[in-house]
């Protein structure tokens, strides 16, 4: 049986209010800077809304999903600091991949046994938001696939 049939959504219930609000907050804030880039201050609080759902996705034990998460923290915190173009194509892949994070905690969340399959378009912005170093598409996609707690195990390390 596969880790997503087994995963206990009890621990990812307590907090996916939290990750909804995080994730819906940073996706407000990119879409206010596409709209006028003198909101820079929308930025840094995107990437703390990203940090926060970073934190909260692995204190439930979804290393995977939150190697995501912390790509477009770091992603941002590159933008922000003028390290990285902040252009249509780069706002959209951030985009992207919050959506998809959203809809893959959803599903997880609600059971559904096949989630980690509709996240796997939303990983093509782990690559392109500078993740972390060997993080293929493949790799970001199977690393939030393998690193699903079953139930039963501990979520906390």
């Amino acid at each position: 049986m596969s880790a997503l049939l087994d995963y206990d959504t009890g621990p990812l219930n307590w907090v996916r209010g939290d990750i909804d609000a995080a994730l819906q907050a940073a996706l407000g804030r990119i879409q206010a800077f596409s709209v006028d880039a003198d909101l820079t201050n929308a930025l840094r609080l995107a990437r703390d809304d990203a940090h926060q759902v970073a934190g909260a996705l692995r204190m439930v034990g979804l290393e995977g999903a939150a190697t995501l998460a912390g790509a477009l923290e770091s992603c941002l915190a590159d933008i922000n600091e003028s390290r990285l173009q902040a252009n249509d194509d780069m706002l959209r892949a951030l985009r992207n991949a919050i959506e998809g994070l959203q809809r893959w905690v959803k599903d997880l969340a609600d059971g559904a046994a096949a989630a980690s399959w509709r996240c796997s378009p939303c990983t093509s912005a782990c690559v392109s938001c500078r993740a972390p170093s060997g993080c293929s598409r493949a790799n970001c996609f199977f690393r939030i696939c393998a690193h699903v707690p079953r139930a039963g195990q501990p979520t906390m390390a």
